[in-house]
C-alpha cells in the first residue's frame, strides 16, 4: 500500500511537473513572439533611422552644390565687377603693325572676353600665320601670363554655364615652350573644359612635343568633367605615353572620346595596331568615340578588333580609315558585326579592302539569304567606305542597309532609320524582291500553319517601310503566299470549320 501511494505521489508529482513544463513552454513561445515582434520593430526603426540618414546626406549634399554654385556665381560676378576697372596691359611696340603680329592680337581678344563676360564657353587659340616666338621675350611671355591669369579665373564662369553646355578648349598650331606650358598647367587646374583639343603638327618635335603630350594628359587626368580628348597630329613616339594616356582613360569617370588621327607614322618607334589594341582596351567600358585614322594600323591577321566587337562594348563610332586593313580584316570585322549591336559608325575608307572584304561587309549588314538571316544581320552599323556598288548605295540611302544616325536618333525607335525601322525594311525588300519571281510560298514551306496569319499582318506593317518607287505593295505579297503556298488551304478550312462551329 504504501507503495502504491507513493507511486501516486510520484505520479501526481510527474503530472505536476508536466504542466509545469507546458507552462514554461507556452511562456518561451510567448517569449519567442515577443522577441521577434520586437527585433521587427528594430529593424523597422533601423530602416527608418538609415533612411533619415541619407535623406539627410542628400539634402546636405544638395545645400553643399546650392552653396558651392552659389559661391560660384558670387565669385564669377564679383570677378565681372573687378574687371570693369581691368585694362590690358598693351605693348605699343608689337601693335604698331597690328598685322605682322595676328597672334598677339587672337590671345589680347580671347583674355578681355575671358575677362569681361563676353567668351560663350569656347576659347579657341589658333597660330594662323605658323609664327614662332623666342621663350625669353618679355612681350611674348606678358601676353600669354595675361592669357592664362585670364583663363584662371574664368573656373567660375565655367562653373555656372548649364550642363548641356559644350565647353571646349582647342590650341592649334603653337609652338608651346616650356614656361608657357607651365603658365597653361597652373591655370587649367580648376579650369574645366568639357572638351581639349591640342593639334599642333608634326613640326612640333623633341622635347617640346614630349612636353606638350605630358601636359595634356596631366590635364585629361585632372579634370573629371572632360569628355573628349583630341591629340590629333601629334608625333606621339614615347610607349610612355601610349601607357600613361591609357591608364587615364581607364580610370577616367567620363571621357568618351579620344581622338589620335595621324599620331602613329609608318617609320615611328611605336606599332600603331598594338597602341589601338591597348586604347580600345583601356575605353571598353566607358569611350564611345575612338578616331584612329591615319596611323598605319595593320593586323597581320590578328582578330583583335573584330573579337573586341564581338565583346558589344560602349564603343559607338571608330575611325580606322587610311590604315591598312585588308580583306581578311573586314571579313573578321564582319562577322563581328553580326553580334554587336552598340557600333553606329564605322570608317574604313582608303584601307586596302577590295571585293572579298566588301561582299562581307554587305552580307553582314543584309544577309537575304533567308527571312531570318535579313532579320538577324547587324540593324545598327553604318559602314562609310568607298567603292560602294550602286545597288548597296541605294540600299543605304532607302534605309534598307543601315542609315547613318546621330545618338539621339540612333535612340528614338520612331525614328525613319532606327534599327527597328532598319529590320522590318530589310525583311521586306526581301519579301518584295522574291515576290517578283512568285518564291515567297516555296521559301515559306517550312513556316508551321500556327504563326502565318500573324506574319501577314506583320507583312502588312511593314509595308508602312517601303520604297514605293522599287518594293512592290503588301497586298501583292499576300496575295501571291496565299495563292501558292500549299498550307494557305488549311488555314482556309480551318477559320470556316471554325465559323460554323460557332
Amino acid at each position: 500500500r504504501e507503495l502504491l501511494d507513493h507511486s501516486r505521489s510520484q505520479t501526481t508529482s510527474m503530472s505536476h511537473m508536466r504542466r509545469e513544463m507546458e507552462d514554461m513552454r507556452e511562456e518561451m513561445k510567448m517569449m519567442r513572439r515577443d522577441v521577434t515582434v520586437l527585433s521587427e520593430k528594430f529593424d523597422m526603426e533601423n530602416t527608418n533611422f538609415r533612411r533619415q540618414k541619407d535623406e539627410e546626406s542628400s539634402v546636405r549634399e544638395q545645400m553643399d552644390r546650392r552653396f558651392g554654385d552659389m559661391d560660384d556665381h558670387l565669385k564669377y560676378h564679383e570677378a565681372l565687377l573687378k574687371n570693369q576697372k581691368w585694362k590690358y596691359e598693351d605693348l605699343p611696340v608689337y601693335y604698331d603693325d597690328p598685322s605682322d603680329h595676328p597672334f598677339f592680337a587672337t590671345i589680347k581678344d580671347l583674355t578681355c572676353d575671358m575677362r569681361y563676360g563676353r567668351a560663350d564657353g569656347t576659347i579657341e587659340l589658333i597660330n594662323h600665320d605658323g609664327s614662332r616666338y623666342d621663350d625669353d621675350d618679355e612681350h611674348f611671355q606678358s601676353h600669354w601670363k595675361q592669357f592664362t591669369d585670364a583663363l584662371e579665373e574664368y573656373q567660375y564662369a565655367l562653373k555656372c554655364m548649364p550642363d548641356e553646355k559644350d565647353t571646349r578648349l582647342n590650341i592649334y598650331h603653337l609652338e608651346l615652350t616650356p614656361s608657357v606650358l607651365e603658365l597653361l598647367d597652373d591655370a587649367l587646374r580648376q579650369t574645366h573644359f568639357k572638351k581639349f583639343c591640342l593639334l599642333c603638327g608634326r613640326g612640333w618635335v623633341g622635347n617640346l612635343a614630349l612636353d606638350g603630350i605630358n601636359f595634356a594628359i596631366s590635364y585629361l587626368d585632372r579634370n573629371p568633367i572632360l569628355k573628349e580628348l583630341d591629340l590629333s597630329h601629334n608625333n606621339l613616339s614615347e610607349d610612355d605615353h601610349v601607357s600613361q594616356l591609357c591608364d587615364v582613360i581607364k580610370a577616367h569617370p567620363s571621357v568618351e572620346s579620344i581622338q589620335l588621327h595621324g599620331c602613329f607614322a609608318r617609320e615611328g618607334t611605336l606599332n600603331g595596331f598594338d597602341v589601338l589594341c591597348s586604347l580600345l582596351t583601356a575605353g571598353e567600358i566607358n569611350v564611345k568615340n575612338i578616331v584612329f585614322s591615319g596611323n598605319d594600323v595593320s593586323t597581320g591577321g590578328n582578330r583583335f578588333i573584330s573579337d573586341f566587337l564581338a565583346t558589344n562594348s560602349a564603343l559607338e563610332i571608330l575611325n580606322l580609315s587610311r590604315n591598312r586593313l585588308d580583306d581578311g580584316d573586314a571579313t573578321l570585322i564582319a562577322g563581328a558585326l553580326k553580334i554587336n549591336t552598340k557600333l553606329r559608325l564605322l570608317d574604313i575608307r582608303s584601307n586596302s579592302i577590295q571585293t572579298q572584304g566588301l561582299n562581307a561587309l554587305k552580307v553582314a549588314l543584309f544577309d537575304g539569304t533567308s527571312l531570318s538571316s535579313a532579320a538577324d544581320s547587324n540593324h545598327t552599323c553604318y559602314i562609310d567606305i568607298e567603292r560602294i556598288d550602286d545597288h548597296t548605295n541605294s540600299l543605304v540611302q532607302t534605309g534598307v542597309i543601315n542609315f547613318p544616325l546621330d545618338a539621339d536618333e540612333y535612340d528614338n525607335p520612331d525614328t525613319q532609320y532606327a534599327p527597328k525601322a532598319c529590320r522590318q525594311k530589310k525583311i521586306y525588300s526581301l519579301l518584295s524582291m522574291r515576290n517578283r519571281d512568285c518564291s515567297n510560298a516555296h521559301y515559306l514551306d517550312e513556316v508551321p500553319v500556327e504563326i502565318m496569319p500573324e506574319m501577314l499582318i506583320a507583312i502588312q506593317e511593314y509595308a508602312r517601310h517601303c520604297d514605293v518607287d522599287v518594293d512592290v505593295k503588301a497586298l501583292s505579297i499576300v496575295f501571291e503566299i496565299m495563292r501558292r503556298w500549299d498550307k494557305a488551304l488549311s488555314i482556309c478550312e480551318s477559320s470556316i470549320s471554325d465559323g460554323c462551329g460557332m
